[in-house]
């Protein structure tokens, strides 16, 4: 992928904005998206421009993976207020302005995901983490860091938490995100206790996860594993779910979220939207993965037979 000159221009002023949306310094910002402080500066600053050696084109491609760079304005997915969504959202903010601890526990392909990466991404000092990447403690510890942009080199699991927990205690109303908790080692997701006994009052913490989290909580409780009673207490004691379970009510939630989707990224046609729930029911039960699939397909289509 070879980006023009205007196109890193595009990229470059994006990225910006998204580490002053995260209201990061430019050192934290670099270390969490995997750059460096002086990439960062050369970027800011457009130094590239009278050097075009500073920043290569596959560190290019690698901002504009992070911004969401697309070259076409059809082909740009846009975020749409799904119920999910607006549920997520109101659960965040709760948890980040008030420092709470909440648990979703909801079903595969709903938009959970799609939701955290989109609160994290436009609010100040959230820090989302993918917990499928780093289901050991090492890797857990150092990708929390990475999120909170600390440095993370220590070879002491022990005080790669502790500069995280530092680094947090300074910042105003920080949120943590862990998604696909259930993926969680029993040794990372026991860190969830150091880091609330540390952090209460200052930090929220919201933990997502299908029934695969559900059942590794309840099974470790019933158990009386160490730890387990201790950290549920502190999440509150309950999950949260927002699509219902009764298949009748889970249908319909789906296909309303369904056509939001459909109908946010420019398909407004009822012919166009009746196809794509039609090839999603084809393809499979309805979740929005799959939904996201089909409407790329379609404008795919669309645009060929232009």
């Amino acid at each position: 992928m070879n980006l023009l000159q205007d196109e890193k221009t595009q990229i470059g002023k994006l990225l910006i904005e998204l580490m002053e949306a995260k209201g990061m310094n430019q050192a934290q910002f670099a270390r969490s998206v995997n750059l460096s402080s002086a990439d960062l500066s050369n970027i800011r600053h457009q130094n590239w421009l009278r050097n075009t050696q500073l920043i290569g084109d596959k560190k290019w491609v690698h901002v504009a993976r992070i911004v969401g760079f697309s070259r076409s304005d059809d082909m740009r997915w846009m975020t749409a207020e799904t119920s999910m969504k607006t549920f997520i959202d109101h659960q965040l903010d709760l948890c980040q302005k008030f420092h709470f601890t909440a648990i979703l526990v909801d079903d595969a392909g709903t938009g959970k995901t799609f939701a955290c990466k989109s609160y994290a991404k436009t609010h100040r000092h959230v820090y989302y983490i993918d917990c499928t990447n780093c289901r050991q403690r090492g890797r857990f510890a150092r990708n929390l860091a990475k999120a909170v942009g600390v440095e993370g080199y220590s070879t002491s699991i022990d005080e790669v938490i502790e500069e995280v927990m530092y680094a947090i205690q300074l910042t105003e109303n920080p949120l943590i995100i862990l998604d696909e908790a259930g993926d969680l080692q029993d040794s990372a997701f026991l860190e969830l206790k150091r880091l609330y006994n540390n952090l209460e009052g200052i930090c929220g913490f919201y933990i997502v996860g299908a029934d695969g989290l559900r059942r590794k909580i309840e099974r470790n409780i019933a158990r009386e594993k160490v730890g387990w009673t201790e950290i549920f207490s502190r999440m509150g004691k309950r999950s949260s779910k927002h699509v219902s379970g009764e298949p009748q009510v889970r249908k319909q939630i789906m296909q309303e979220m369904a056509i939001e989707v459909i109908r946010a990224n420019g398909i407004r046609e009822e012919a166009g939207v009746r196809q794509i729930l039609k090839d999603v029911n084809r393809n499979g039960s309805m979740d929005l993965r799959t939904v996201s699939r089909e409407v790329i397909k379609y404008k795919v289509r669309m645009e060929a037979g232009r």
